[in-house]
């Protein structure tokens, strides 16, 4: 590990460590104003960990709505909810009890698991690639953070929405960067897994908390969603926490649990439109629970805390669109922002784009389904290859069975959490979506396993059989993140590493990087087919599926003449258009070099980025960078290549001139960007055919950073290779149309 690795991993790692001590001692403060106090550490970690999230993000929400969200202001709040929670901790201590006796098993049991779980904290350390986080979550979290101000964010797909987790992102990118909004995830998956741990425990016994939590960690899906900045994991752990301060009340009395269950589930209702399926759900147990002996003091105990976190986003939603659960209802409300033919294309992805389908066999199929046909629940090529359910789930379900049928608490859990899953049956049939119940499925599951084999297993063969099972259970959570490492390498250590990294995977992020390196933030980009580069763009971003900068007022002007499209890009405000290849009509065409008002600024393999010009341009030709000398006599230059020089961040013409001799032949031309010491950045390619008569192939691409010279190369494709007779490469520049020639 080099000296840039372990100062990147250790600080890191310590900001992440940092966020978590905060928010749990927020929350246990919390706790202490209710008097409440938790009955194993499990328990502690998990309900103080999820309050102390939820206050964090209310304390963002509520300086951005104020129009005073800044580094300074937003910590100094921090800092003085710590001050008064640690004075209070001081006196009351933190922790409100020891687990169960100091058994050497249960001792080294728990430091196996804890050094199989070390690997986990790498997840979320790498830069941000996942699709919806770079496109919404952390693209809202960045406006909020850099504007200091909560407001609609049109730009960005949805102009508003409950955005809890997004106001914590922009807290955590004030005070952090990316991998430490990153890391707001990670705490809420730890959360969950110790609120399933608590209550497995609590219903099965010591080892069905460890259980519990590794089932839940089996899954791909958490930990998925645990490593990347997607609201679905913070929802997942407010949702856990809700139900199970419920259940602590329904259980075992104490009203006050009410309170955190309804400050719970409100901020729940604060992340994601789906969570307000709960609030009435726990409200009607309550009610039902309680009845008319008792008043509507429980009732109230919920509703209020409840209220107070959920209501302030549907007034946002309701200041800003004149709609509470926009863009939804629309005809009852309005659809400011979008059309209707926006909200039905909207309504229809969601509803009938994935899943299976809505029939009565399709529903008896769904566990089947979920396992064996995951990718038809997924929305992005991240989940579709990684997020999956284990197996080992389908393995806990005569456990969940057998707890059911014999525990209260256990049937109360299954109830809710079978309701919500046909509710996300009928709705939006995204895997995402129907996580947050999964770690109460995981709870049952654990704790039916520990009442069935304290029953009918010995008590001498049950802990050292419950701890080799614990162990096991935790074996994938291991293996998910050692092989993220095997494929990826360690997370990006410096900002050289972290750029590569980004461009590999996200191939048009060199085209934003190389526009924020000499735009800075001043600009105004049209980024067509390609949301991804949202949170990556300094300057103003534009451009979706739908809303005022919807895809469509551009389709069709770019294979139109220059005037259509120039009129377009001025309608959109855009100075600078972002496309790729694979979208029919765009890339970087021989026809794009004479145009005189949109022309191309940088090129890479698959993606161009042209410029809006108010004055007409033209191209300016430097000298030729080939000498006839280094094609004389060669068919081909596949293997010792041309070099040439060139300078880091120009733009290049690659040309090859020749013939196929007797009908046609394949090649590809290339262009090899070398650093310095002649080590390989990167490689451009254009493939094309070279016919009886004279053909030219072009290449058109710009010099990565740190891009020194280049190695030209011509390979045929198949026997017949072509006739070369000239090879050109020049560096391009778009002046002034009277100029003539590059000025340097």
């Amino acid at each position: 590990m080099s000296p840039d690795q372990f100062a990147f991993l250790a600080q890191s790692l310590g900001a992440g460590l940092l966020a978590g001590w905060i928010a749990y001692i927020i929350g246990r403060r919390g706790l202490l104003l209710l008097g409440l106090r938790c009955d194993s550490a499990w328990e502690d970690l998990s309900f103080s960990g999820a309050a102390g999230l939820g206050v964090i993000a209310l304390v963002a929400f509520g300086l951005g709505t104020a129009g005073v969200l800044r580094p300074g202001l937003f910590a100094s709040v921090l800092a003085l909810l710590l001050l008064f929670s640690l004075s209070a901790l001081r006196a009351g201590g933190i922790l409100p009890g020891g687990p169960e006796g100091g058994a050497v098993l249960r001792r080294t049991t728990f430091i196996i698991i804890l050094l199989l779980t070390i690997p986990l904290l790498l997840l979320p350390l790498y830069p941000p690639t996942a699709p919806d986080a770079v496109t919404y979550h952390l693209a809202v979290a960045r406006k909020f953070a850099t504007s200091g101000t909560v407001s609609p964010t049109p730009e960005f797909h949805y102009a508003v929405w409950p955005e809890l987790a997004e106001s914590l992102f922009a807290g955590a990118l004030l005070l952090g960067n990316e991998v430490t909004a990153q890391w707001v995830s990670f705490l809420a998956l730890a959360v969950t897994a110790a609120a399933v741990a608590a209550f497995a425990r609590r219903a099965g016994g010591e080892p069905a908390g460890l259980w519990g939590a590794g089932l839940l960690l089996s899954s791909a899906a958490f930990l998925c969603l645990g490593a990347v900045a997607y609201a679905d994991m913070i929802l997942t752990a407010f949702v856990t926490v809700a139900v199970l301060s419920f259940e602590r009340w329904k259980g075992e009395g104490g009203e006050r649990w009410l309170a955190v269950s309804g400050f719970m589930a409100g901020c729940a209702a604060g992340t994601k439109y789906s969570a307000l399926f709960f609030p009435p759900v726990l409200l009607g147990m309550i009610a039902a629970a309680t009845g008319r002996q008792r008043g509507v003091r429980p009732v109230l105990m919920f509703l209020v805390p409840c209220a107070a976190t959920a209501l302030p986003w549907y007034l946002f939603n309701l200041y800003y669109t004149g709609n509470p659960v926009w863009p939804f209802f629309s005809r009852a409300f309005g659809a400011r922002y979008w059309n209707e033919t926006d909200v039905a294309g909207q309504t229809w992805d969601l509803l009938s784009h994935y899943g299976t389908g809505k029939s009565f066999p399709a529903l008896l199929m769904l566990p089947w389904n979920l396992f064996a046909h995951g990718e038809l629940f997924h929305t992005d090529e991240l989940f579709h290859a990684h997020a999956s359910l284990s197996y080992l789930l389908i393995a806990g379900f005569p456990f969940a069975l057998y707890a059911v049928t014999r525990d209260r608490s256990a049937r109360r859990l299954a109830s809710i959490a079978a309701a919500y899953t046909i509710f996300w049956f009928f709705t939006a049939q995204l895997l995402r979506y129907l996580i947050p119940v999964v770690p109460l499925y995981c709870a049952i599951a654990a704790a039916g396993a520990g009442q069935l084999l304290r029953r009918f297993v010995s008590p001498r063969v049950l802990p050292a059989g419950g701890a080799l099972l614990a162990i096991a259970l935790f074996l994938p959570a291991a293996y998910f993140p050692l092989r993220t490492v095997a494929t990826d390498g360690l997370p990006p250590s410096t900002p050289g590493e972290r750029d590569r990294f980004l461009e590999k995977r996200l191939p048009s992020y060199g085209a934003v990087r190389f526009l924020n390196a000499r735009a800075g933030s001043a600009y105004t980009l049209y980024s067509y087919q390609v949301p991804q580069m949202a949170y990556f763009t300094n300057g103003a971003f534009r451009g979706d599926n739908f809303g005022p900068w919807r895809y469509s007022r551009i389709e069709g002007a770019i294979e139109a003449r220059e005037d259509t499209l120039l009129t377009a890009l001025h309608d959109l405000g855009a100075g600078y258009l972002l496309i790729t290849d694979d979208i029919p009509g765009s890339g970087c065409r021989e026809e794009w070099l004479t145009r005189r008002f949109v022309v191309p600024y940088y090129r890479s393999p698959g993606v161009a980025l042209f410029r809006v010009s108010s004055a007409p341009l033209a191209a300016a030709y430097g000298p030729e960078l080939v000498s006839p000398d280094d094609i004389r006599g060669k068919v081909s230059f596949s293997h010792a290549g041309i070099r040439v020089d060139v300078t880091e961040g120009r733009m290049y013409l690659l040309t090859c001139t020749g013939s196929a001799h007797p009908d046609f032949a394949n090649a590809v031309l290339q262009m090899t960007w070398l650093d310095e010491r002649g080590t390989r950045i990167r490689t451009d390619e254009a493939s094309g055919v070279f016919l009886a008569s004279t053909t030219v192939l072009r290449l058109i691409s710009t010099s990565p950073a740190r891009a020194s010279a280049a190695s030209v190369a011509l390979d045929p494709l198949g026997e017949t290779a072509p006739v070369i007779t000239r090879v050109s490469a020049r560096e391009i520049r778009f002046t002034p149309s009277e100029a003539s020639g590059i000025k340097q």
